[in-house]
Parts: C-alpha cells; sequence; structure tokens
C-alpha cells in the first residue's frame, strides 16, 4: 500500500520591530526627557537605573534605557510604573513637564489641543476638571460633578461634601480665615503652613525632610 503525503506550505509574517524609528507622541517626549534629567539630578548612571528597576521585578539593560532618553525605546505603563520608583518620583512627574505655569502644552496627538501647564497639573493630581482647552472654548465630552471627579482621583483623601446649609454656616469661618491668611502673609509667612499636608518640614541636622 502507497501512502500520498501532501505538503502544505505556510506562509508566516514576522513583523520588523526593531528598524522603524517609534514615532513619538508629546507625552513619550516628555517621559524621555524627565528620565534623563531626573537621573542626572540623582547622580544615577545608567547602570546604577538598570539595578533599580531590576530589584523592582522590571529590568532594562544599559543601552535600553539609553534609548529611553533618545526616545528610541517606547515606554508602556509597566516601565512607566517602575521608573517612577526607581527616581524616586510620580508617574505625573514623568509624564509633565516639571513646571506649573501658563505656558501652554499639549498633553495628547492633537495639535489643536492646548492646555497650560497649571490645567495639566490640577487635572493629573485629580484637583479639577481637564476642562476646556486654552485653544478651544468648550469641554469636548462634557462632565461629571467636581465631587464625583475628585472622589475617583483621591480614593485616599475622598473631599467633604456639604450641603448649601452647611456652606451658609461656614461663611463666618472662612471670613477669618481670609483676615488671618492676610496677617500671615503681611508677615511674611505662608498660608499653607497651617494645613499638615500641605507643608514639608525641614530638620537640617538629619538632611532630609519630614511630611
Amino acid at each position: 500500500m502507497t501512502r500520498a503525503c501532501g505538503v502544505v506550505k505556510v506562509q508566516t509574517t514576522v513583523a520588523n520591530m526593531g528598524t522603524n524609528k517609534v514615532q513619538r507622541g508629546p507625552a513619550s517626549q516628555r517621559v524621555a526627557r524627565n528620565v534623563k534629567e531626573l537621573r542626572t539630578e540623582r547622580r544615577l548612571t545608567l547602570d546604577g537605573l538598570s539595578e533599580r528597576l531590576t530589584v523592582l521585578g522590571r529590568p532594562i539593560i544599559k543601552s535600553g534605557l539609553a534609548k529611553v532618553e533618545s526616545g528610541e525605546r517606547r515606554v508602556d505603563v509597566d516601565d512607566l510604573m517602575a521608573l517612577a520608583l526607581a527616581l524616586n518620583t510620580t508617574p505625573n512627574r514623568l509624564l509633565l513637564d516639571a513646571e506649573a505655569d501658563s505656558e501652554l502644552t499639549q498633553l495628547t496627538d492633537n495639535p489643536t489641543l492646548l492646555y497650560s501647564r497649571t490645567q495639566a497639573w490640577t487635572w493629573a493630581c485629580g484637583e479639577a476638571h481637564w476642562g476646556a482647552a486654552e485653544s478651544h472654548p468648550t469641554t469636548l465630552f462634557g462632565g461629571i460633578p467636581l465631587y464625583e471627579f475628585q472622589s475617583m482621583a483621591h480614593p485616599h483623601d475622598v473631599p467633604a461634601r456639604l450641603t448649601a446649609e452647611e456652606w451658609r454656616g461656614l461663611e463666618p469661618w472662612q471670613q477669618k480665615l481670609d483676615e488671618l491668611r492676610s496677617e500671615m502673609e503681611a508677615a511674611g509667612l505662608d498660608f499653607r503652613a497651617l494645613v499638615p499636608d500641605q507643608v514639608t518640614y525641614e530638620t537640617h541636622d538629619e538632611g532630609h525632610a519630614h511630611g
């Protein structure tokens, strides 16, 4: 008995992942720049940062980190988390500009949507809706109540939700706070010092700050 053998040709396509330079959006460009700046400020070598990432379970070799800083290697969300921890900072600090001011910045690949760097930070920190861009007079996707937005962004510190009657009851106290703020500012003091979570006290003998 003769058995015929059929030959099946399977065509495979292998994606070439290493030849084309990654197209970087504005966030990727900021991450690349911020990683290099913060590594330099921390006086970390590429080898030193690589060692920290290995400890965190997200190893990136020295040459890979060099490509991250030059924008040749894309940083995914797991890389971003590990890099923030390794550099003793937050993901927001890697994603945004270091400054919070009126200068405009581009958050996404749409070049017509420009936000002030202060807007970017207040949104990223969950303090306010991202709202309308400086270049657009209206919010793109509608909005949600500020309390809901802040509660989602601050699960560790949900804001107080007061009724209109409670707000009215606070008016006299607000006036006293405003007066106190004016007196402190006149004396050259920072009013925020009265709010424990908004001030850092430095102990010069120990060489580090206590928050």
